[in-house]
């Protein structure tokens, strides 16, 4: 775990403590929920699903504890970097089964109240909208981290290439009759040909 792992959640905590005791609300509850929340952000990159659920299980939970959730902003804004970690690191099915358990979850709070459209849409929007941006620039990362392996290996396969070549030209001028002497297929060279052509004509005793 590096310190980008722990940077964000401990300034989204250190905001949550202190709006907990600005705002009117219950600040014990806010204080723990926003300690776990920041927990939970430090392993967003490993557990980006039991991140981003669980957080959304605890705003669902600190509203039922009596903490109103039109209140407070600094738990929104940890679903909002839960789900764009969720994104950015998980697969597209734990995104999608990500986003059903929060729905379900916030239905089951309602008492199995069928959810208003207004309530949909936000639940959609908090969830599903940063998952989308984590997802398309996470597929934008690894494309670049693909593109720059591949230029990483064109550039060691051209490298490998120069050395062999200079060890070949450093050989040919080490024994430059070499050449002149045999093929690459081991007979003779044209120039040593003629010559036996030559000196057959002339007869032996040439």
């Amino acid at each position: 775990m590096t310190w980008r792992d722990l940077a964000l959640p401990a300034v989204l905590t250190l905001a949550g403590c202190v709006e907990a005791f600005v705002a009117d609300v219950a600040a014990p509850v806010a204080v723990v929920t926003s300690l776990a929340m920041g927990f939970l952000l430090c392993g967003r990159r490993r557990w980006p699903f039991v991140t981003s659920v669980s957080a959304c299980l605890l705003l669902i939970l600190q509203t039922r504890l009596g903490v109103p959730e039109d209140e407070l902003v600094v738990p929104l804004a940890v679903i909002f970097t839960a789900f764009f970690a969720l994104g950015r690191y998980g697969g597209l099915a734990q995104g999608v089964a990500g986003i059903l358990v929060v729905d379900a979850a916030v239905h089951v709070s309602e008492r199995l109240a069928v959810p208003s459209a207004q309530d949909v849409l936000w639940v959609l929007l908090l969830t599903a909208g940063p998952w989308l941006a984590g997802r398309l620039i996470g597929e934008h990362t690894r494309r670049g981290e693909e593109l720059a392996r591949q230029s990483h290996q064109l550039v060691l396969e051209q490298h490998q290439l120069g050395e062999r070549l200079v060890a070949d030209e450093r050989a040919r001028r080490a024994d430059p009759g070499r050449a002149a002497r045999r093929r690459p297929g081991g007979g003779p060279t044209p120039r040593g040909r003629h010559g036996d052509h030559l000196r057959r004509a002339a007869g032996p005793g040439a």
